[in-house]
């Protein structure tokens, strides 16, 4: 496992941000099936969510433009059960650059016991760093001005890269319950919808917590 120190600015304001919406829909459970994000330049959101039991969900986005930060930031709609739902983001590619600071698992023991067995599979040569929300220590509500929707980011990842290319990511919980959690990336805050985007209906049921079975239940076969 690969741990990181991360710093947090968060791109979510407590006034919104302007973005293009999407729906996981389940389906993109591998690095072959990755949804893709257009380009790395309009702010665009996707929303997955995790049934039972819960898997990974990769998406990817080519970078042909490395001269800053690939900024990621990750959140969870305003919902009380969610409140504690800690997944993982990781970064993926062949010019995924693995900071210094990182240590391995021969290196340290933090953490191995409590997930070692959720991490996504990663094709033989390309790098994999982790950016964990379980011990970030930071809540940071927000409130989208537009539509009146809430909920609080959990971390920006800061990811260097070593050159073009395309970089995959994988959301990966570390336990088995019912889950939301978006990721936002892109910078050219925009409200402009794009064909398979949702509406405003389908991001007020995503962050709303009337559903059923409840948001952040755990997965039966998995609570003991």
């Amino acid at each position: 496992m690969l741990f990181i120190s991360i710093l947090f600015s968060f791109l979510l304001a407590s006034t919104g941000f302007a973005h293009v919406p999407f729906l996981d829909d389940g389906s993109h459970d591998s690095i072959t099936t990755a949804w893709e994000f257009p380009d790395p330049v309009e702010t665009r959101l996707l929303m997955v969510s995790f049934d039972c039991p819960s898997t990974t969900s990769y998406s990817k986005v080519l970078i042909n433009d490395t001269s800053s930060y690939l900024v990621v930031t990750l959140g969870i709609p305003n919902i009380t059960s969610l409140y504690s739902y800690r997944p993982s983001l990781w970064a993926i590619g062949k010019n995924v650059s693995i900071p210094s600071t990182y240590e391995t698992d021969s290196q340290s023991q933090t953490g191995i016991a409590q997930s070692s067995l959720f991490k996504p599979a990663v094709p033989r040569g390309l790098n994999a760093v982790e950016y964990p929300t379980e011990d970030t220590g930071a809540f940071v509500p927000f409130t989208e001005a537009a539509t009146g929707m809430a909920g609080f980011g959990l971390l920006q990842a800061n990811i260097t890269l070593s050159g073009p290319g395309t970089v995959y990511f994988a959301l990966q919980p570390i336990e088995h319950r019912r889950g939301r959690i978006f990721m936002a990336l892109g910078y050219n805050e925009t409200t402009e919808s794009e064909p398979g985007s949702a509406d405003k209906l389908q991001m007020q049921a995503w962050f709303s917590e009337e559903a059923s079975p409840r948001i952040g239940q755990r997965c039966i076969s998995w609570s003991a």
